[in-house]
């Protein structure tokens, strides 16, 4: 399941795996995001390990 940045708050939330591979994030290191706007209108975030795997992602989601 995709990670996503849930919180109510509009605080951060840390990222602790991959949306598209599952690998666990490393912290204080830049990752790749991409946002989602649910059919609802929710937006969530979702981070990827590397650019391989956010544009892995967009192409299976297209």
């Amino acid at each position: 399941m995709p990670t996503r940045d849930t919180e109510p708050t509009g605080t951060g939330v840390a990222f602790d795996e991959c949306a598209h591979c599952g690998r666990e994030l490393e912290r204080e290191t830049w990752q790749p995001v991409r946002t989602v706007e649910d059919d609802d209108g929710t937006l969530s975030f979702l981070a990827f390990c590397d650019d391989d795997c956010h544009d892995a992602y967009g192409a299976a989601s297209d």
